[in-house]
């Protein structure tokens, strides 16, 4: 019961920082991996991805109701990814089960720096407000596979990196970026979500009471994040902390 307890409370809290910061599943799946054991990778990332697409349905949803949810011109960027995400999932079971923490505690610094850089990339999509060339459109098609790839194979972080790409390079406004975002990252966690429980690497009950948790916390935090821009610098604060923690706790197992 405590176990349950814990994933319903870790999945609150993954889901709040998620939406209004991104970079959840650095939380949710360094816990997965603790608790399944050391050599769960392959089972800890497809676990998460029934999470993820409890955690970005929901945000999804509120994004919608705003109206910051377009995906007009930016459906091949989600195809992409998709096909990437089909890809990296039938990958996954090939990688060695004791690489994906350290995969894990290998990528953490770079998104923990993506998300405290995100003020940094809004600031610079807004001094570039021509037009994306022919040469930008395929850089973005190129990105959302190479995205879509991590995101199936291991998942932590990709759903930052779609943000950035539909930010900076795509040119959408803040929160449709966002929301366009969740939409693409609903895409690729279902698709990958498909291949890893056709090879047996899922455990429902786990995500599915993470899950709960993310999908309230996802809510309570993108509408928090569509009113108040403050929200953003505590909520990466707090992705920090966890994050560090968990990340030492994986390293020693």
């Amino acid at each position: 019961m405590l176990i349950e307890v814990f994933l319903f409370l870790a999945g609150s809290v993954a889901g709040f920082i998620d939406s209004i910061a991104g970079g959840g599943g650095l939380v949710t799946v360094p816990i997965l991996m603790i608790l399944l054991g050391p050599d769960s990778g392959t089972t800890a990332v497809g676990t998460n991805k029934l999470v993820a697409i409890v955690a970005a349905g929901a945000a999804l949803l509120v994004y919608m109701r705003g109206g910051h949810v377009t995906i007009k011109g930016n459906r091949r960027f989600a195809i992409c990814a998709v096909i990437g995400a089909f890809c990296g999932a039938f990958a996954s079971p090939h990688v060695p089960p004791a690489a994906y923490k350290w995969i894990i505690v290998a990528v953490a610094p770079f998104i923990l720096w993506l998300v405290f850089q995100r003020d940094w990339w809004v600031k610079k999509s807004l001094e570039h407000p021509e037009p994306i060339s022919k040469n930008a459109k395929t850089i973005i098609w190129i990105a959302g596979f190479v995205i879509g790839f991590y995101d199936g194979i291991a998942g932590p972080g990709g759903g930052t990196m779609m943000f950035l790409v539909l930010l900076v390079l795509a040119r959408l406004p803040l929160l449709q970026a966002m929301g366009t975002m969740k939409v693409a990252n609903l895409s690729t966690a279902s698709i990958a979500l498909g291949v890893y429980a056709y090879t047996g690497h899922v455990a429902w009950t786990k995500g599915l009471i993470m899950a709960v948790g993310i999908g309230g916390g996802a809510v309570i935090g993108a509408s928090l994040a569509a009113s108040q821009g403050r929200a953003a610098i505590y909520a990466r604060g707090a992705l920090v902390a966890v994050v560090t923690i968990l990340i030492i706790r994986l390293a020693l197992i």
